[in-house]
């Protein structure tokens, strides 16, 4: 219900944006201004939504799986809650 209210993202949509924006830091492409605030922006909203778990669990693979170069690892997962689910979270 929330969702409706808040600007937001779902958390594999967060996970993706931490994940791309974290490459293009260290890869010296992002400046660190550029970088914090839509990680702040959208991580309100999931924090307001989802709460702080999956706020967290999102944030830290995203930024794990860019230092190891794991590009494209949550997309798998993506894919399989999309043939089990038929859309992308389970429904609430």
């Amino acid at each position: 219900m929330l969702r409706r209210y808040v600007d937001y993202e779902p958390p594999c949509r967060y996970y993706n944006i931490v994940q791309s924006s974290t490459k293009l830091l260290f890869t010296h492409k992002m400046d660190i201004i550029t970088y914090i605030i839509p990680l702040l922006h959208w991580g309100k909203g999931i924090l307001l939504v989802d709460g702080p778990r999956k706020l967290i669990k999102s944030f830290g693979l995203g930024i794990i799986h860019a230092l190891l170069d794991k590009l494209g690892y949550r997309l798998k997962i993506f894919i399989v809650e999309l043939l089990i689910f038929h859309e992308p979270y389970p429904p609430a």
